[in-house]
C-alpha cells in the first residue's frame, strides 16, 4: 500500500503506526526512498526506533499525552535534542495539538511541524480553521498541517494547501480517522490541482 501512495506525486508521506510491523514498513519503504510518518508516537524511545528505521517524520500526540497528565510537550523537546545531538534527519511532526499555546511551544522546543485537527461542529468552524492555517502560514517559522474531520471536514482535506497546509492524508482501505478521503480519490483531485 506505502508503494501505491508514494506513486501518487513525490511529496506523498506514508501514514505508519508505532507498532513492531510499522517499524518493519518503515524500514523497507524509507530503504527504497519512500518518505514516512511514524504515528502515535509517546515515548522517546519509540522516536528513535523509528529513527533508526528511516522514518521521515514522527508524530508524537502530545495532546493525548497531556490527557493522562504527561508532558506531551517537554516530550517533544526530549526528541528534537536526541535527534539533533545524534544527527538523526528525522523530523519531529507534533500532533495532538489542542490549543495555540501548545503550538508556541513547541515551535520554542524545536518541532519542525506542527499538526491540528479539529472535529467542525459547523461550515463556520472548517473556515476558521482554514483562515487561521492561512494566518499560521505567514506568521510561524515552521509549517503547519491543519484539517476539519468528519463530512463538514472534507473541504479542509481536499483545499488545505491551499490555504498554507503543508500536507494532507488520505487513506488507503478503512479510514484511521474520520472523513479521510480515499487515496484514488485524493489522487484525482491532487491532479487536478496540478494541471496548468
Amino acid at each position: 500500500e506505502g508503494r501505491e501512495i508514494a506513486k501518487i506525486h513525490p511529496n506523498m508521506v506514508v501514514k505508519i503506526p508505532m507498532t513492531v510491523e510499522g517499524l518493519k514498513a518503515c524500514k523497507v519503504l524509507s530503504s527504497e526512498g519512500i518518505k514516512t510518518n511514524v504515528t502515535l508516537i509517546f515515548s522517546a524511545n519509540q522516536a528513535l526506533l523509528a529513527a533508526r528505521a528511516g522514518a521521515a517524520f514522527v508524530s508524537p500526540f502530545l495532546g493525548r499525552l497531556d490527557d493522562i497528565c504527561e508532558d506531551g510537550v517537554g516530550l517533544v523537546g526530549d526528541i528534537v535534542r536526541m535527534y539533533r545531538t545524534y544527527d538523526y534527519k528525522t523530523q519531529v511532526l507534533a500532533a495532538s495539538i489542542r490549543n495555540t499555546k501548545h503550538i508556541i511551544e513547541c515551535v520554542e522546543m524545536g518541532a519542525d511541524v506542527a499538526k491540528i485537527a479539529v472535529m467542525p461542529q459547523s461550515r463556520e468552524d472548517v473556515m476558521t480553521l482554514m483562515e487561521a492555517t492561512m494566518e499560521a502560514d505567514h506568521s510561524l517559522d515552521i509549517p503547519v498541517v491543519t484539517m476539519s474531520m468528519g463530512r463538514l471536514g472534507v473541504l479542509s482535506r481536499l483545499a488545505g494547501t491551499l490555504t498554507g497546509s503543508a500536507m494532507t492524508f488520505a487513506s488507503v482501505g478503512e479510514a484511521s480517522a474520520p472523513g479521510q478521503i480515499p487515496i484514488e480519490q485524493m489522487r484525482v483531485f491532487c491532479q487536478l490541482l496540478s494541471m496548468k
